[in-house]
């Protein structure tokens, strides 16, 4: 009977470590297969990092190219609109070409179409004509002048500037200068009229408010605007 229960013991003695070495086994095989899933995964990101790396720089190779062809364009159509006097265009195209591309800049270029630009807005904005008025001329008979001229087809504004707001712009421009300021008076400073026109090139236009105004007893001189080239 002692001998069959050791046996017993025994046997259940081994049955246990047995099942103690199985699950033992098997939560070895679960932690190597978690570390598999994670190195799996590892590789798997780094994979991804690389993929998402090359497309970012294909991206950003083919956004300098795009940026780079337009601003070439860009830089052409300048040099073609400075070569027909096309000066405001030139300046919008080589801004627009250097914002794109900073290093297609040549300052010399812009500045050669930046000063030609100003000087073309200037010449556009200045009066087509400048009819200067006797001191003695009412503004009742200014007023009907301006009237007959703005009845003109083309002719786009009459303005008229009196004798003291021309003498107030002198001495405003003068105030540093009093010598200057002392040798004038007001008198000094005819009334005039500016015309402005919707074509510059307009000879024949020209012609005709030039002969409507110097037909007035009350005209003293008309000056006239150089007619742009065509």
């Amino acid at each position: 009977m002692s001998v069959s229960f050791e046996l017993s013991q025994d046997k259940s003695s081994v049955h246990a470590q047995a099942q103690q070495y199985y699950l033992l086994d098997f939560l070895s095989s679960l932690l190597n297969n978690e570390a598999m899933v994670k190195q799996h995964s590892t590789i798997h990101k780094k994979k991804l990092t690389r993929h998402v790396t090359f497309v970012l720089i294909v991206l950003v190779v083919l956004a300098v190219l795009i940026l780079k062809t337009i601003s070439d364009k860009k830089l052409l159509e300048a040099n073609h609109d400075l070569s027909d006097h096309q000066y405001s265009d030139a300046v919008k195209n080589y801004n627009l070409a250097f914002l794109l591309w900073p290093f297609n800049r040549n300052p010399d270029e812009i500045e050669q179409a930046k000063i030609a630009a100003n000087a073309i807005r200037q010449y556009e904005s200045s009066p087509f004509l400048i009819i200067f008025l006797n001191s003695n001329t009412s503004r009742q008979s200014s007023q009907q002048l301006q009237n007959e001229i703005e009845a003109i087809p083309g002719v786009t504004q009459t303005i008229y500037t009196s004798s003291q707001t021309t003498y107030d712009k002198y001495k405003e421009q003068n105030k540093d200068k009093p010598e200057l300021l002392n040798l004038v008076t007001v008198d000094l400073f005819p009334a005039s009229l500016e015309v402005k026109v919707s074509q510059r090139n307009n000879k024949a236009l020209q012609d005709k408010i030039y002969n409507v105004a110097k037909g007035k007893s009350f005209v003293s001189n008309v000056v006239r605007s150089p007619i742009s080239p065509q």
